[in-house]
């Protein structure tokens, strides 16, 4: 499948940034649905103030402080996003502050650099990437399961699974999918390493160069293999090929593992029971739309023994795991993470289960 257009990352932000300066109401309703406003370094802050700033840094290389700190603490969660009456995207403004921060004057430049060295750390280019790491430590040759080049002449297939470079950090994880879905009789390749990359994370980073070129490789394995969709266990790059469709023509259908499996239940073997009281975290950057939070509860109760519960903030209600606010606020990440696993608890469930 290819598309009429290729993907343009500049053109998709400069699009943003043209909608967020036009329609923008500066009503700040979108940062008062924050769940971390008014908290950790946003204590205090305006909301009007940070979303007049967050507008006039998007365009400027100037750093504005309550917008850059906001942008800076932002989970990507989504809550924001329904309440904004010009139906614009938070998360992507926030976004276009971190993109001109990292592009803008010599101050802003110099505190991204100094807020980012996690976030760098994680790039696929860093020799010192932790999923890098973790994947030599239980990797070897025979253990590889996906391929890392695009092939000459690949079989085609009806599915393309992407590992992505979080993926990287479980091979039983991998093994996992590739298991079920040989068993499910889907036709696919798996395509994974630190090279293949949506882009996502360099596009974070501020470096849209980078995350073309790692956009522009996968569109291209997709279309190599034939490929009718691309299907993925991260949840963040479906959250990031999901903002990309809203502004252009992505050159390929994707879905989450769980959406395709939960489609083949009737395909796949007898499960063994497992007893347990189980409630779902459904990840916040997964998306918010109704047709996102059926399939994990459907692979859920098709387990004989299990008993599913729901906490008071599920599916698109979510709350955050809190593991997004880590890097920046750890003791803001640590508290939501509290609340999180204090509502499982409160809910009954002694387990915890996430596609994320």
């Amino acid at each position: 499948m290819t598309a009429a257009r290729p993907v343009d990352l500049r053109d998709h932000f400069d699009r943003s940034r043209r909608s967020l300066k036009d329609e923008c109401t500066l009503c700040g309703l979108c940062v008062e649905q924050c769940p971390i406003f008014d908290r950790g370094v946003l204590e205090g802050l305006d909301s009007e103030e940070i979303a007049a700033d967050r507008v006039a840094m998007a365009s400027s290389e100037w750093l504005h402080e309550s917008a850059y700190l906001f942008a800076r603490a932002c989970l990507r969660c989504g809550a924001c996003r329904e309440a904004c009456p010009t139906e614009l995207d938070p998360v992507q403004a926030n976004h276009l502050v971190r993109l001109a921060a990292a592009t803008g004057g010599p101050e802003a430049r110099e505190r991204h650099e100094a807020d980012t060295v996690g976030l760098r750390a994680m790039l696929p280019a860093n020799p010192g990437n932790p999923f890098r790491m973790l994947r030599d430590l239980q990797t070897r040759p025979d253990d590889v399961l996906w391929h890392t080049e695009i092939p000459e002449h690949p079989e085609q297939v009806d599915v393309l699974l992407f590992l992505s470079c979080v993926g990287m950090a479980r091979l039983d994880r991998i093994r996992t999918l590739v298991d079920l879905f040989e068993l499910a009789g889907i036709e696919f390749a798996t395509v994974g390493g630190l090279d293949f990359c949506c882009g996502f994370l360099n596009a974070l980073a501020g470096d849209l160069e980078t995350a073309q070129r790692h956009f522009d490789r996968l569109a291209a394995a997709v279309e190599a293999f034939g490929a009718r969709e691309l299907v993925t266990d991260c949840p963040s790059c479906f959250g990031w090929f999901t903002d990309l469709a809203g502004t252009q023509e992505l050159p390929f259908e994707f879905r989450h593992t769980t959406q395709l499996l939960a489609e083949h239940l009737e395909e796949l073997p007898p499960r063994q029971s497992a007893e347990g009281c189980v409630t779902v975290h459904d990840p916040c950057h997964f998306g918010r739309e109704p047709d996102e939070w059926g399939p994990s509860r459907r692979l859920v109760e098709a387990v004989p023994g299990l008993r599913l519960v729901e906490m008071p903030r599920n599916r698109s209600d979510t709350a955050c795991c809190g593991g997004p606010a880590m890097g920046f606020q750890p003791d803001i990440g640590r508290r939501l993470t509290e609340e999180r696993v204090r509502e499982a608890a409160g809910a009954g469930a002694t387990t915890i289960l996430s596609s994320c």
